[in-house]
């Protein structure tokens, strides 16, 4: 059975109904076109939109197969592919779910004879003017093998991916659940609340000693409220943070980068390959997700606080063999920890830059990601012990 005759049965309506519908009301002759006209235009624009979404839905089955059959051990490509089949199956209910609304308007104002004002732009979690794969912003990059001066080429407009409305029903953990949402289910804590170990606190307490040159770091990158804010529980439909691609071009291209998320690994994987590059994917140090967080069973489908303790990272003998110097190891001498939670860093709160979580909006956003840049690249990468410099230059 096709998705298209599962929606309308979902929502109660069929391709007969909905074009007796456009033709009743485009050829009724005392037509009131402020209402009529536009109930039908937004049905028809979202038809058109529809189509598109299942065709989207095809491809991606075609792909799925066609990798199950090529490349079945290819589970990074099998995952991403079913991600965004699921990202095309919602947005398709999403823009039925606005066509059955915009019929009822029409309908309840008795075929648009009685109608008054149409109630806003939007639908019930869709617009008539979806629009599918939002713009990526690849294929930047910064010249030379520094940062320039702030403020230099740096766009303060977000990005978004796959453009959508917030579906109900968010996903238990809590990197997936909207930053935005008016009423969050309240976090359980079911760890004591790790504290820092004397020796951390006795070499962050010593005295910052400046390098005669910059040394590269081990970049620890949170996602949802950090670098992104998703739109509902698909991995693919976010909103990018204001010069996050840009930031990201500086991040690889002076440091060593890897990802460490609190969401499921299925929905890490597919955050990451829409957000980055393939040279970017191959350059990641290591992928960590919420199965390296030490849930117990019980809870890891709950929303639980959890923390991010970087001894775990590095006692990492994968992590540890990425440094670019084989006499040296990561350590809190030379990791930064970017995250929009403090509290996730209580076990190491100097190795630790926190921006504000990230909700989507442009217009509570600054410039903190140039910031960053600038921070990392002008001062924290020239000290021996980025702990030490943290502790009495804490980023603001």
């Amino acid at each position: 059975m096709s998705c298209i005759t599962d929606a309308q049965r979902y929502f109660h309506f069929d391709t007969f109904s909905l074009d007796r519908t456009f033709a009743d009301v485009l050829r009724h002759e005392k037509m009131d076109y402020d209402v009529e006209a536009h109930h039908a235009n937004a049905v028809i624009e979202a038809r058109a939109q529809l189509e598109l979404a299942n065709a989207r839905i095809h491809r991606w089955n075609s792909a799925i197969a066609h990798l199950n059959a090529q490349n079945p051990r290819d589970h990074f490509a099998i995952s991403v592919a079913h991600a965004e089949r699921r990202a095309a199956e919602e947005i398709y209910q999403l823009i039925a779910g606005n066509i059955a609304k915009e019929l009822t308007k029409y309908h309840r104002a008795g075929g648009g004879r009685a109608g008054g004002r149409r109630e806003g732009d939007r639908g019930n979690g869709g617009e008539a003017g979806l629009q599918f794969g939002g713009a990526e912003n690849k294929g930047l990059r910064l010249s030379g093998g520094g940062f320039a001066s702030a403020g230099a080429g740096w766009s303060h407009k977000s990005t978004r991916s796959d453009i959508g409305e917030s579906v109900n029903g968010e996903e238990p953990d809590d990197d997936s659940i909207p930053k935005n949402a008016r009423h969050k289910p309240p976090v359980r804590h079911i760890f004591p609340k790790p504290q820092p170990t004397q020796e951390y606190l006795s070499k962050s307490q010593a005295a910052p000693q400046k390098l005669d040159t910059p040394k590269r770091l081990l970049i620890v990158l949170d996602l949802n409220g950090t670098l992104l804010h998703r739109l509902g529980r698909s991995p693919t439909r976010f909103i990018q943070r204001p010069q996050v691609m840009k930031f990201l071009e500086y991040l690889f291209l002076n440091h060593k980068v890897m990802i460490w998320s609190s969401a499921r690994p299925e929905n890490v994987a597919p955050m990451c390959a829409k957000l980055m590059d393939s040279d970017q994917l191959q350059e990641l140090v290591a992928v960590w997700a919420r199965d390296k967080l030490n849930i117990p069973a019980h809870a890891y489908n709950d929303r639980v606080q959890v923390y991010k303790r970087l001894t775990w990272i590095w006692s990492d003998k994968a992590v540890q063999s990425t440094h670019p110097d084989p006499k040296r190891v990561w350590s809190q001498a030379n990791t930064i920890l970017i995250d929009d939670s403090a509290e996730k860093a209580a076990s190491e709160p100097h190795n630790l830059i926190r921006l504000q979580e990230f909700g989507g909006e442009d217009e509570h956003e600054t410039n903190d990601l140039e910031r960053v840049a600038w921070y990392l690249h002008n001062h924290v990468r020239w000290y021996e012990d980025v702990s030490a410099y943290m502790r009495n230059h804490e980023f603001v």
